[in-house]
């Protein structure tokens, strides 16, 4: 009764499936650059494979109440969309800003909610994880705030 009930279980799971957004279809892209609600400076890139959640891209993040600036530099690994939000994440490059090390992972959470110049697209993103943990592309549960200046595209393949 119990290989059975378990049988069941499991083929129950497996009929499912996965959703269709949980994976990028190559070509997903996201885009952005602009100004944070912080007076951050932001710019970028992200194009799914087509291979699970992994995408190829970059980004750069400049803080500009720092004396000199500080930047930060990443390549981006995964992306996940969902209707007119994006979750992209990626590992640091390069950065001279305190408690934002090289080989550490970090998230970027955007949503595209109007057109360029209107404000109303959101973003924010934070270092996720200890230097040499794996980026993740989970689902947005991060504060995200309009931007000051600048555009944040989606855009389904």
């Amino acid at each position: 009764m119990r290989r059975t009930h378990l049988a069941f279980l499991l083929a129950s799971a497996l009929s499912v499936g996965i959703p269709a957004s949980a994976f990028a279809v190559e070509g997903d892209q996201v885009d952005g650059r602009g100004v944070d609600f912080i007076g951050g400076k932001f710019t970028f890139t992200s194009t799914a494979t087509g291979a699970a959640d992994r995408a190829n891209g970059s980004f750069k993040y400049t803080v500009t109440n720092n004396d000199p600036n500080g930047r930060i530099l990443g390549n981006v690994t995964c992306q996940r969309i969902v209707g007119n939000a994006a979750v992209l994440g990626g590992v640091i490059t390069s950065s001279n800003v305190p408690f934002n090390s090289v080989g550490q992972p970090f998230q970027v959470f955007v949503n595209d909610e109007a057109k360029p110049g209107d404000g109303a697209d959101d973003f924010n993103w934070f270092a996720s994880g200890p230097v040499g943990a794996p980026p993740v592309c989970g689902v947005s549960s991060q504060f995200e705030a309009n931007i000051q200046d600048g555009d944040i595209v989606i855009d389904p393949a």
